[in-house]
Parts: C-alpha cells; structure tokens; sequence
C-alpha cells in the first residue's frame, strides 16, 4: 500500500486506519478453538516487522434447566508479523487460555445493583465461584472441578495475509488470510480427531472522512469435534462488522461488533450464535507503537456470550 495516510504514522495505507481491536471471541464454547482474528488488509512493507502483546479477561454467568456456567477466563496472545513483500506478511503467534473462581463477582454484583439490574442469581452463589456444569439432551452430562482450573488452551498459530487491493481512500482496501493452528497443550477437553485446525477470512476497509469502516468474514474448520464427550460443529462461520472515528490525529474510538455460529448443535443457547460488542480506544504514541484497550459486554445474547469483560494490549512496529 502506497496511499498516503494523513493522521499519524502508524500505516501509509489511506483506506486502512488503527483496525479493530485485536480480539478473539470470548464466548463459552468459541473460546475453545481456533477463532478468525478481526484483521485489518496489510500494511506492512516487505522487511518490516511488528511485535503485539493482549490480555483478555472475561466474566462466564450463565444458568438454567441443563447448565449453569460460572467462572472466568484469561486469554494472552504474543504475536510477531513480518512483512515478506509490500503485499504479503506472515503472523506467528501464542494463545494461552486459563479459568478460574470469578474475581470480577463483586464488582459487577455493585454495578448491577448500582443502577438497579437484575442480578439474575449471581447473589445465590458465592462469590469467587467456579462452576461448570452441562446435561445436554442425548449427550453425556459434563461436570468440571477445581482440577479443571488453570490453562485449559495453548496453542501455536501461524497465519498468512495477502493484500488483494490496495486502498487509496478512494476505493477500499481488501485482502485474505489463511491460517493453521496447532493445539500445544492438552486439557482434555477435546478429542476426537486432529490436531490442527484450519480457518480463511476475507477483510475489508474503508474510510470516509475522518472514520474508517471494517469487515471481515471467516470460516473455520476443525480438527476435534468433541467436547469432554460432547458433539460439537467441525466447522465455523464468523462475522465482524467495525467502526473507528479518528477523534484525534492519534487517538481513535472503536465499536466492533463480532458474531459467530453457534457450536452445539440441539443443545439450547450454546446451538445460537454469539454476539459479542466491545466499545474501545486506540492510542498512538512515539515509536511507533499502538496501544488499545476495550470492554466487552453482552447487550444481544446474555448466555452465550461473556457476560463482562475487559481488553488490553500493545502493538510496536519497527
């Protein structure tokens, strides 16, 4: 990309703006496999280089007749991309996903009363809680305890993109991605099949004034298909829809909206997509680098989807 991009030094791609927030789904069972990564069409140059750190911590509540989730989850993501030409670059990267009692419980037991929200039980159970508990119709009944606390996803992913057009703020910017990933860690939560997964995604950006608009359509394919006994799809559409208003030269807000097929077939809400919308920011500063942070909240489909969550990370190109 060669388009000259007005406002800051991050990119000279003039379609193409900071990008959505670096964020994989959150949601129950989305959480536990390869996810399409919300990307932006590339703009790194052949040669040039960029290191990215994120944390991700999230609230899981959810109850009824046949489950009853509640814990929280941890996911850290290092990542190093290189540009291989003007139009090609290649990301490595490491996930690490953990669970754990919910720490969050009481704060967002405060904010619910606060303002007068309904607790929807939260205040039955102890706080601090971990608890995991599914009985499928047809399936086996699932039930995880304290030995299930801990990193329960590590993996190796490696993923390619191809800059299809170049943008000039004229006409968008669009490219593709492939991407493989390899299960590092063995939690045994799912079985059944490969090892390595395999997903493809479509980008999309564009800009208008002084906001950016961003697309990105994904399909993913599994190698495992079950879980801890449990059926689950061996394959996954995801969606993203984003918008970024330069509020500044070097600070920007960001609203994504990111929906995903749901993975449990017959097994109400888990068998419904989800829809997760993060509200965010993204700061610019001397370098350059890139940091951004975000929360995530579950306005659309409340159980199978993060009930909170927090977002957080650091992006530096050299």
């Amino acid at each position: 990309c060669v388009a000259a991009q007005p406002d800051g030094d991050w990119n000279d791609c003039a379609s193409v703006g900071y990008g959505p927030l670096r964020l994989y789904s959150q949601s129950p069972f989305q959480a536990l496999r390869l996810g399409i990564l919300p990307s932006t069409p590339s703009t790194l140059r052949r040669g040039g280089r960029e290191a990215r750190a994120t944390a991700t911590w999230v609230n899981i509540w959810a109850h009824g007749d046949d489950y009853f989730l509640d814990f929280e989850t941890l996911q850290g993501v290092v990542a190093f991309d290189y540009g291989l030409t003007d139009r090609l670059q290649i990301e490595t990267e490491v996930q690490d996903r953990s669970r754990f009692g919910g720490l969050m419980d009481g704060l967002i037991e405060a904010f619910h009363r606060r303002f007068g929200l309904d607790l929807n039980g939260r205040d039955q159970v102890p706080e601090g809680d971990f608890t995991f508990a599914l009985s499928p119709p047809g399936g086996p009944a699932v039930s995880l305890g304290r030995d299930a606390r801990g990193t329960f996803s590590r993996s190796l992913q490696v993923s390619l993109r191809r800059s299809l057009v170049c943008g000039d703020g004229r006409r968008p910017a669009v490219s593709v991605d492939v991407t493989t990933r390899l299960e590092t860690v063995d939690a045994h939560d799912l079985s059944h099949g490969g090892d390595i997964d395999l997903g493809a995604s479509l980008a999309v950006s564009g800009r208008a004034g002084r906001t950016y608009l961003y697309g990105t359509v994904g399909y993913a394919r599994f190698g495992k298909d079950r879980f801890r006994g449990i059926p689950i799809r061996d394959g996954q559409t995801t969606a993203l829809f984003a918008v970024e208003w330069r509020v500044r030269p070097r600070n920007a807000m960001i609203f994504q909206y990111l929906w995903t097929q749901g993975l449990v077939p017959g097994f109400a809400p888990f068998s419904a997509p989800s829809n997760e919308v993060t509200l965010g920011w993204k700061w610019e500063v001397a370098g350059p680098t890139l940091l951004e942070a975000g929360v995530i909240e579950n306005l659309i489909s409340f159980d199978n989807s993060p009930d909170f969550g927090v977002h957080v990370g650091v992006t530096r190109r050299f």
